[in-house]
Order: structure tokens, then sequence, then C-alpha cells
């Protein structure tokens, strides 16, 4: 995957974990996407109050997604 491809991948994923972040419980700070502690605390944590919750695996995937393939900080291009 080129640069381009992965900032773009990085922007889609961003974007999906935010919008499925706001169905689940999690403090408002930590859903700020171009924090990259933020991403590693939802990988530790996000499970804790969402367990049950029907969309918290596919969260969890886009966490994990985005520790292991590279996290980008797009803030800087308005993503």
């Amino acid at each position: 995957m080129n640069s381009v491809d992965l900032i773009e991948a990085t922007v889609r994923r961003q974007s999906a974990l935010r919008t499925l972040l706001n169905q689940l419980d999690v403090p408002e700070m930590r859903r700020d996407m171009s924090n990259i502690s933020n991403v590693r605390w939802l990988g530790r944590n996000l499970r804790i109050n969402n367990s049950n919750h029907p969309m918290c695996e596919t969260a969890m995937t886009l966490v994990k997604w985005l520790l292991k393939e590279g996290w980008i900080d797009t803030s800087d291009i308005g993503a």
C-alpha cells in the first residue's frame, strides 16, 4: 500500500470509528482520533463498558487496524 492509499484508508477508518464511538460509552476526550494516545486507550479500554454493544467488535477491529497498519495524524488535512 503506497502512502496516498494508506492516508486515504486511515482517514476512512478514523471517520468510521468516530461514528461508532458516538454510539458507545466512551469519554468525549477519548474520541479524538488525531491523538495516538486516545487510539491506544481505546484498544485497552473500549470493551470495559461496551462489551455487550453490537458494534463493539467492529470498533475494536478499526482500532486494531489503526494501531497495526500505522496511525497517521490526519488532523492537518481536515479529517
